[in-house]
Order: structure tokens, then C-alpha cells, then sequence
């Protein structure tokens, strides 16, 4: 056993704490920080990291005095109970794992799911070479290429801050390639797959169940979209199903380290999108009900599951979030920024009629009506079939987490994005998986070959169609790679690029990154002679800058280029 020493240890945390704290009061951090990483945002950013070195530097103060009662107490030192709750939290995933594999046999299901992973894989890869979207360019020449503090940096909801830390680490390892920058997301949205089987067998507990869920989770092209770009919302929704697998494990054993646990992937989901704060909330009330289903008493559940884990959930949330406060130089741009600030509710309610139309047009990506009603058919009878078994879990999964994210919408009054609510259908899939048992009860081990086999048939007719290189979520211009092939030829150093609006200018931007092209940031510093070159949308021309009708340098399907010569060319002139 570990011999602890509580001297050692107290000394240790008043000294780091007072060190702490007399820098932030002294303010020294821009200058300290400034010397190990120098950047022009440390003298801006001061301020903010030197109140937070107070704070920590008071938090290691109480924790030396929270030491040294305990040593008087002789109830062990800090590090040895820390010691003890990791090897507990350990004990307790170590214990999830095994619980979920024993209630679904899922080593004896490997092969099947492993093929229809296989497939998820490949019509994902297949879409990740799509060019660039304006979120995951913006993302990787904002975020990720730009320094340390930038990767924590929140100045509009588009940093996802726990998906960017896995791009950087990615493009570390493979490169700046788009292939590269979307790994993350992909092997979350395959990851994907085989948990919605594991809730889905869980919930419906029969050898038949979850094949349903996982074919679709493969094959959607609702799913292959945002799995094959570079943002947060494949580990949203892998988060939101381990969330709910481990609700059911606290509402069959509630516990202090399943608590914890349980707090640790809220923690996790909101430093990736605080959105997940949706889904959280969803599958909490739906753990709660749970609880009360197995007969657990209602000040039970608040004392011992709401409480804890929103303690734990909310000091995880602060803690992962330091840096993000100190890099966005507090929470203003977290928690009200335009995208978030509640709207009068006229105008709010004026909205909600054209958001969620737009909600269900994207989510019905590539579907055939025929499909998509024969889904809701399934969904509707999986239902009926749950009600009639009375299992309650999987009847009011998916409603529960539906009014919920409704309610905290109302709340809010503000129209988010669309795909804030990815997460929704793979809830649903748990009571469409029931109905499609119910269908496919006489096929048993064939109807897992047939589905297959269907699944292999949709990806292809997805590659072919190609429902999702062509979808405009999350910034469209598809052209970018074109323009810079061009620019390549044409553009020589002191020449400018100037993207005019239309998504055209982180996309222009990363590939011109890629090519490793000169850019003048700003026109003051242009000399006479020099290029501009107007990148922009088909047909959008700044017509303030090159007059109404001006002929292009270079032109594809959907971009323009004018290139004009700075301090000659009069507007509406072109140069090639």
C-alpha cells in the first residue's frame, strides 16, 4: 500500500495555493504567459487569468486547511481518499462495462455489429474527402492552427472545444489534410453504431433487438452528414447514448460513484457543445422516471442522484471550462452571445413553425418519402408494442427527452441552429427497433442478413445520390478548392485575396493554407501594381468595389474571381 505523508501534502497545497493566489493579485500572468507562449491576446487576457489564479490560489488554500483538519482528525490524508474515489470510479466503469456486456451479450453479436460498423466506416470515409465547409475551415485557421489559447478560445458557439482538442491532436499525428481534421468526428459517428445497440438491447432486452437501430445509425444520411465534417456533434450524440446507458445503471443501482460517473459525461458533453445541455437534462428526468419505475422513493432520486450529479455536473463544467473563460476572456460570449440571447416571444414564436420545418428537412436528408413514411410507421407501431409489453423505459425514452428539450426551449427563447437536435433521432431508433422486431418476429436470424444486406444497399445508393456533399449545413462552397488551383497560377507575392461573404472565406482560406499561398491581410499594405483578387458566390459581386457589370478572371460552376490591379484598374475593370 501507498504510504501517504500529510505534512508533505498540506505544505505542498498552502504553498501552491499562496503562489497562486499573490500572482493574480500581483498580476503578473500576461507577462509570465507572455514569455512561455508570446502572443498579443495575453495583454488582453490578463485581467481574466489573474482572477482566476486567485480563485484557484483560494481553492488550494482550502483544500491545505481541509488537510490539516483531517490529519487532526486522523481520517487519512487528501491523496489517499483521491486515491480511493479513482480506484472507485475506476472499479465502477470497469463495472458498467461488464454489466452492459452481460446484459446484452454483445461479444456473442461482435461479427454482425462489426459489419454494420464496417459499413458506417465506409460510406463515412467515402464523404470525408466532400471539400471544406465555412465551420470546420473557420474551426481549424481559427482554433486549431492558431496558437494554444486559441484552441480554448469561445468567441461565437463555433468552437466546439472538446472535438477541436481531438482535431488538433489528429492533424498532429496525419497532417493538415481534410481527411485528417475530420477523424474525429467520423470515428465518433461510427462509435456511434454499436452504442445505440447497446441501449437499444438494454432497454428491450431481447436477443432479437438493437440490429434495427444500429443499420440505421449507419446508413442515415441525416448522420453520415455530421459525421463526415469537422464539428462536435457525433461526440454530442455518442456522449447522449453513454449518458443513457449509464442512467440505466443508476436507475437499477443508484450510488454515489455511478453518480459521478454519470456527472463526468454531462461535464464532457457540455465542453464539447453546451447544448448538451438538452439531452442531459432529457435523459436525467428520464433516469429519474426510471428510478421510479424500479420503486425508488422521489426524495431518494432528488437526494441521492439529481443533487449529487448536479454538483458534480456543475464543477466538473467549471472546470473544464477555466481555460475557455480565461481564453474568451469571461462567460459573456458562452452564455450570451447573439446566437443564444432570448428573443421577444413574438418574434420567438413567429419562428418556431419555420425552425422546426427545417429541423425535419434536414433530418429527413436523402429519405424518400416512401421511406420516411414507412419509418414513422415502424416508429408508431414500436410504440404500441412497448406500451403493450408495459416497458416504460422504452415508451417514454424518446418523449421525455422530446418535451423536455422543448420545455428548456421555451425557456431560452431562442432559435438554435437545426442540428442542435441531432441527438433526438437516435432516441427514437430505440422504439423504431421495437417495432421493426415486431415486423421481422418470424425471420429471426435470417432478418439480421437481410437487414444487412439492405444496409450495404442504402450506402450505396447514398454514395450515389449523394444527398450530402451537396447539403448546405453549416456553410457551402464547394468551389474553394477550384478558386485556389486557380490562384495557384495567378497570384504572386504582395497580391491580396479578398473573399466576399457567402461562406467563401475560411474555405478559400484553409485550401489557400493548404497550397501554402502569400496572402496581404490588409489592403493599406498593398503597393501599386499589386492584384486584388475577389473571390465570391456566383452572381454576388461587390458591386461597390468592381461596378456593375464586371467581367470575371475566372469562373466555375458556383464561384467567381475579379482581379483587379490595385492602384490602376478602375471599377468594373478586370485583369487576368
Amino acid at each position: 500500500m501507498k504510504k501517504h505523508y500529510p505534512l508533505i501534502e498540506i505544505s505542498g497545497l498552502a504553498v501552491i495555493g499562496c503562489i497562486l493566489y499573490i500572482f493574480g493579485r500581483l498580476h503578473f500572468s500576461a507577462a509570465f504567459f507572455g514569455k512561455i507562449a508570446p502572443h498579443p491576446l495575453w495583454t488582453a487576457r490578463g485581467p481574466m487569468c489573474d482572477l482566476f489564479f486567485s480563485v484557484w490560489g483560494t481553492i488550494f488554500i482550502a483544500l491545505a486547511l481541509s488537510a490539516f483538519f483531517s490529519h487532526r482528525r486522523k481520517s487519512g490524508t487528501l491523496a489517499a481518499k483521491i486515491t480511493d474515489w479513482s480506484r472507485l470510479l475506476f472499479s465502477e466503469a470497469v463495472d458498467l462495462l461488464k454489466w452492459t456486456d452481460s446484459r446484452t451479450q454483445f461479444r456473442r453479436e461482435w461479427a454482425w455489429i462489426g459489419a454494420f460498423m464496417l459499413i458506417g466506416a465506409g460510406i463515412r470515409v467515402y464523404f470525408a474527402f466532400q471539400p471544406m465547409r465555412f465551420d470546420e475551415a473557420h474551426t481549424f485557421l481559427q482554433f486549431v492552427n492558431n496558437g494554444a489559447l486559441y484552441l480554448f478560445s469561445y468567441p461565437a458557439p463555433n468552437n466546439h472545444v472538446l472535438h477541436t482538442l481531438f482535431v488538433k491532436l489528429s492533424v498532429t499525428l496525419f497532417g493538415t489534410g481534410p481527411f485528417a481534421i475530420r477523424l474525429p468526428s467520423i470515428a465518433a459517428g461510427v462509435l456511434c453504431i454499436p452504442a445505440v445497440f447497446l441501449l437499444t438491447r438494454l432497454i428491450l432486452k431481447s436477443k432479437e433487438s438493437g440490429f434495427f437501430a444500429a443499420a440505421l445509425t449507419a446508413v442515415l444520411p441525416y448522420f453520415i452528414l455530421y459525421s463526415s465534417m469537422a464539428r462536435g456533434y457525433t461526440i454530442l450524440c455518442l456522449l447522449s447514448i453513454c449518458l443513457a446507458i449509464a442512467g440505466l445503471r443508476l436507475a437499477e443501482k443508484p450510488n454515489l460513484p455511478s453518480c459521478f460517473l454519470y456527472s463526468l459525461i454531462i461535464s464532457l458533453g457540455m465542453f464539447d457543445v453546451p447544448t448538451f445541455l438538452f439531452p442531459a437534462a432529457g435523459i436525467t428526468l428520464w433516469t429519474a422516471a426510471c428510478m421510479q419505475i424500479n420503486g425508488v422513493r422521489l426524495k431518494d432520486i432528488a437526494a441521492g442522484f439529481v443533487a449529487p450529479c448536479a454538483a458534480f455536473s456543475l464543477a466538473g463544467a467549471l472546470f473544464l471550462y477555466t481555460p475557455v473563460i480565461i481564453a474568451s476572456d469571461g462567460v459573456s460570449h458562452i452564455i450570451s452571445n447573439k446566437f443564444v440571447k432570448a428573443k421577444p416571444w413574438g418574434f420567438f414564436l413567429e419562428k418556431l413553425p419555420e425552425h422546426f420545418a427545417q429541423t425535419g428537412n434536414q433530418m429527413a436528408l436523402g429519405l424518400p418519402p416512401v421511406v420516411l413514411i414507412l419509418l414513422f410507421i415502424i416508429l408508431a407501431l414500436g410504440l404500441l408494442h412497448l406500451s403493450r409489453l408495459k416497458n416504460q423505459q422504452g415508451f417514454w425514452l424518446a418523449p421525455i427527452i422530446f418535451v423536455c428539450s422543448f420545455i428548456i426551449l421555451l425557456a431560452k427563447r431562442s432559435i438554435p441552429f437545426p442540428r442542435t437536435w441531432i441527438y433526438l433521432p437516435l432516441f427514437a431508433l430505440v422504439a423504431m427497433d421495437a417495432g421493426y422486431c415486431l415486423l421481422a418476429a418470424k425471420f429471426k436470424e435470417k432478418g439480421k442478413g437481410v437487414l444487412l444486406a439492405l444496409s450495404l444497399a442504402a450506402a450505396f445508393v447514398t454514395a450515389v445520390q449523394d444527398p450530402v456533399t451537396i447539403n448546405p449545413a453549416t456553410g457551402y462552397f464547394p468551389d474553394a478548392q477550384k478558386v485556389v488551383n486557380y490562384l495557384s497560377t495567378h497570384m504572386k507575392k504582395g497580391d491580396m485575396m479578398v473573399p466576399h461573404g457567402h461562406n467563401s472565406d475560411a474555405t478559400t482560406e484553409y485550401y489557400m493554407y493548404r497550397a501554402g499561398l502569400p496572402n496581404v491581410e490588409n489592403e493599406h499594405d498593398l503597393k501599386k501594381g499589386a492584384t486584388i483578387f475577389y473571390v465570391t458566390k456566383k452572381g454576388f459581386f461587390p458591386e461597390n468595389k468592381l461596378g456593375p457589370n464586371p467581367t470575371p478572371s475566372f469562373e466555375t460552376e458556383d464561384a467567381e474571381v475579379f482581379a483587379v490591379v490595385y492602384g490602376e484598374d478602375a471599377p468594373g475593370a478586370a485583369a487576368d
